[in-house]
């Protein structure tokens, strides 16, 4: 379970597969593994990568302040993806 550590908090990921990287992003209440399906379909072209968001999966469960924001969500897509 490889993690990073972005914008004050620690990120669960997987890889999956080879070629040009993809991000795959889950729906709200779901985790990376929504994507397992996919697998066979996507990974002979690409580099699957799959997150969970912050409070979501094996990632960090706490927000700021302690309220759920999509904007933090997305703060912290951008910090993972540089």
């Amino acid at each position: 379970m490889p993690k990073a550590a972005v914008n004050g908090m620690l990120m669960h990921y997987e890889r999956n597969g080879k070629g040009s990287p993809v991000l795959f992003l889950h729906g709200s209440g779901s985790s990376w593994r929504m994507w397992e399906p996919q697998f066979e379909a996507f990974s002979e072209r690409y580099s699957m990568i799959m997150s969970d968001y912050r409070g979501h999966g094996d990632s960090t469960k706490e927000f700021p302040e302690g309220k759920y924001d999509h904007y933090v969500i997305v703060e912290d897509m951008k910090c993972f993806l540089s």
